[in-house]
């Protein structure tokens, strides 16, 4: 009987474990990213200068 008793307190306590980490393992996926909201407050980075103009077409002379 001591030996029932025993596996089924493993077994709680392995629920109860599990609970946990299932619990832990949703908060961090469901958490943002480490540096979003250091990202969020920085300033864009300005935007690429156009070499050529759209549509524009490179000279194919000397090839």
């Amino acid at each position: 009987m001591q030996h029932c008793e025993a596996l089924e307190q493993r077994i709680r306590e392995s629920a109860s474990l599990a609970g946990q980490l299932l619990q832990t393992a949703l908060r961090e996926a469901l958490a943002p990213p480490a540096g979003a909201a250091v990202a969020a407050e920085a300033e864009p980075a300005p935007r690429p200068h156009r070499a050529f103009a759209p549509g524009q077409q490179l000279p194919m002379e000397g090839w």
